[in-house]
């Protein structure tokens, strides 16, 4: 599931506001989320470099994607370093096949 975080339809909660209950790690989740959203991109856009992905969360994501950037470059710089040297593969969002 990927969240829509600036749905006008719907009540835009002040992160500070949220209350999870029942140890529930609503940051952890949020930060999920948001690396499933640009990990796709990464796949979608061919990206290769760290400093392109930066540049991309500063001028157009940057209260969205640009923290867990940051914060995640570890996780991300080696995702990205594991891909140069290979193809990526298209995969079918509904089956999860991978398309040749």
């Amino acid at each position: 599931m990927i969240l829509k975080a600036n749905n006008p339809e719907k009540y835009q909660y002040d992160k500070s506001e949220v209350v999870a209950h029942n140890g529930f790690r609503y940051r952890q989740y949020l930060t999920d989320v948001i690396l499933q959203e640009i990990v796709q991109w990464i796949r979608e856009s061919n990206c290769y470099e760290y400093g392109d992905l930066v540049d991309y969360a500063v001028s157009e994501k940057f209260d969205e994607w640009f923290p867990t950037v940051r914060s995640q470059t570890i996780f991300l710089t080696a995702y990205l370093r594991s891909n140069r040297h290979k193809p990526f593969k298209k995969i079918d969002r509904e089956t999860g096949e991978i398309l040749e």
